[in-house]
């Protein structure tokens, strides 16, 4: 058995690119969506999960390779995060749903959640967290209705930070931070950028990467605010970020690049080019037992 690094990218296209970063190579491609696959996430015992802009999650065994079956949501799934061993949840237009991981059926509905689209959830002890492009932030405990705050911005990103506060990229170039108390929320600081806040992502050691609607990439100290490093990785707007291993972090851009950097010195490891927009980037922390090696131009592996 060997650990791989294995990361996957979300194409305008509807194409589903599955990588091998350690030998830099294409693994396959998963094909099915009809519109720009807008998020995706790893479930357990080895599936995928992929949400569309019109309204379909697909369900994919990594192993075979093959679709399982289509969940149907609103237009524009743009959330889907693991709950835990038997649940995931999505969000689309203003609803979420949860879903059984084992039979793919719905588990709870809670439709008019927000007024406007949400374009984020996160999970942090026990509860959900959700935000619309409106700026309302929502705290649900056992999926039920607790508290919110308007974070007075139209926001475009949203993360988690490991200590539970919550990471908001807002379209007048500011980045706020929120911590969130047993009944509300509670503000903690506003980070100024040059241009809108597309994406985000938690690299190791706490560190916070955000990407611009520029293309520049800005990597930050979100305890105290300080920018560490800011540079042009893209000449067109970042829409995801994904942190690897080995202090390495993936972007991918409008314009169809996946570039991976080093979050050190901000050096350029390697390029992707997928001719297409890239919507979203997934990394697999999960170690791969290899059964042969390149063949036929594709490597054969069995997740463990």
């Amino acid at each position: 058995m060997t650990s791989q690094t294995i990361f996957a990218s979300g194409l305008e296209n509807g194409e589903i690119k599955v990588w091998d970063f350690d030998l830099d190579f294409l693994l396959y491609t998963l094909r099915g969506h009809t519109g720009a696959v807008l998020n995706l996430e790893y479930l357990s015992n080895n599936f995928l999960a992929s949400g569309d802009e019109n309204g379909y999650i697909f369900i994919w065994n990594l192993l075979k390779r093959t679709k399982v079956t289509e969940l149907i949501h609103d237009r524009y799934v743009r959330s889907i995060i693991l709950i835990d061993s038997t649940t995931f949840a999505s969000a689309a237009s203003n609803s979420i749903k949860l879903w059984w991981i084992d039979s793919f059926t719905n588990r709870l509905s809670i439709q008019n959640a927000h007024s406007s689209d949400i374009i984020g959830l996160r999970y942090f002890s026990n509860r959900l967290f959700s935000i619309s492009t409106d700026g309302i932030l929502k705290s649900w405990e056992n999926f039920n209705y607790k508290f919110q705050i308007n974070v007075n911005c139209e926001v475009l990103s949203f993360e988690l930070i490991s200590n539970g506060n919550l990471v908001c990229g807002c379209t007048n170039n500011l980045i706020k931070i929120y911590s969130a108390g047993l009944d509300s929320f509670s503000f903690i600081r506003s980070i100024g950028q040059i241009s809108d806040v597309s994406s985000l992502s938690v690299l190791e050691s706490e560190f916070l990467v955000s990407g611009d609607t520029d293309g520049r990439l800005n990597i930050w100290n979100p305890n105290t605010g300080l920018k560490l490093m800011s540079f042009f990785g893209h000449n067109s707007k970042v829409n995801t970020l994904e942190n690897i291993k080995n202090k390495t972090f993936l972007s991918g851009s409008d314009a169809g690049n996946i570039k991976a950097w080093n979050m050190d010195n901000g050096n350029k490891l390697r390029q992707y080019f997928v001719d297409s927009t890239v919507c979203f980037l997934k990394y697999f922390d999960r170690k791969f037992n290899l059964i042969s090696t390149l063949k036929n131009s594709h490597i054969i592996f069995k997740l463990i």
